[in-house]
């Protein structure tokens, strides 16, 4: 069984029942699901995943403002109803103070995740923002949302980055991977440097993933997960993985600079269906430039060449 299904499981068997019991008052205006942190909150776990803060576990929202001594006796209820449930181990946290799960504000939930307690509004105010961060507070499941309020943080996010920063990310992946992987992993080839061959190829396929993802409108997540999350994302994603994998795998240098050349084309046909086009060949760092003249907000357009 995957987490998510057995968290929902948990959900309505064991810890609906006992906060109606014993918070009949409060549920109208909590929220619970399971979001954030852990494979499972993508989908992706497995049984290796099983080691450690994997099991029946749930977050629990309340909204801003609410009393701390409600939040402790509310977490006080849910840790009581931890242990083992559908045939699996109680959880094993590795480090019990990161809180992963358990009950807190909405505001305390989101600015550990992302940085801010309420939505980004401001271009600055995104930039602020990891994708990783972003990924980890929209993945997962809300099993009940009784205020709506996560539920519309949620869906401000999903709206995804205004367009001028969009542009400047999409900009900025293609100078990254121009840079590391066709011109100076060429280098490390030349000067058989083996640690910034291998290097400058893994940034250059995590620079190759990322684009992929802005191009989607999608939220990246964290290198763990980059490159499987990559492999569902219909059959480009399937072929741009498969791209990838060969040129983790390549130790020939000739083999290896085409099968970089071979995802730089296959970039390239992304950013022409996005009428990112500019007849620049395959050279990625000619795109970076011409897509940043795209960039309407003047200081945006003339800042640093490469974000995150």
């Amino acid at each position: 069984m995957k987490g998510l299904a057995l968290s929902k499981l948990f959900y309505h068997d064991r810890v609906l029942p006992s906060f109606r019991e014993h918070f009949p008052d409060d549920i109208s205006s909590m929220a619970f699901g399971l979001v954030g942190h852990g494979s499972e909150c993508y989908g992706f776990d497995d049984e290796f995943s099983r080691d450690h803060d994997w099991g029946a576990r749930l977050c629990l929202w309340l909204p801003a403002g609410t009393p701390e001594e409600k939040i402790h006796a509310m977490e006080k209820l849910y840790r009581s109803l931890e242990g083992p449930f559908g045939g699996f181990g109680a959880v094993r946290r590795l480090d019990p103070a990161v809180g992963r799960d358990g009950v807190m504000t909405v505001p305390f939930f989101f600015e550990h995740l992302i940085g801010s307690p309420s939505p980004p509004e401001t271009i600055k105010e995104w930039m602020a923002m990891r994708e990783e961060g972003l990924s980890l507070a929209t993945n997962g499941d809300i099993f009940f949302d009784g205020s709506g309020e996560i539920g519309a943080f949620r869906e401000s996010l999903n709206h995804y980055f205004p367009r001028d920063l969009w542009l400047k990310k999409i900009a900025s992946r293609c100078f990254a991977f121009s840079q590391y992987g066709q011109y100076n992993l060429s280098r490390a080839l030349l000067r058989s440097d083996i640690p910034l061959l291998q290097y400058t190829r893994a940034s250059a396929l995590k620079e190759a993933a990322a684009l992929f993802f802005l191009l989607r409108r999608r939220y990246r997540p964290y290198y763990k997960w980059l490159f499987h999350a990559l492999s569902l994302e219909g059959p480009e994603g399937e072929l741009l993985a498969r791209y990838i994998n060969m040129a983790a795998s390549l130790s020939d240098p000739g083999t290896l600079k085409e099968s970089i050349e071979a995802i730089a084309r296959f970039m390239v046909t992304q950013l022409e269906e996005r009428g990112l086009s500019f007849a620049c060949g395959a050279f990625l760092q000619e795109y970076g430039f011409h897509i940043t003249e795209m960039i309407e907000t003047p200081w945006l357009r003339s800042g640093s060449q490469i974000i995150e």
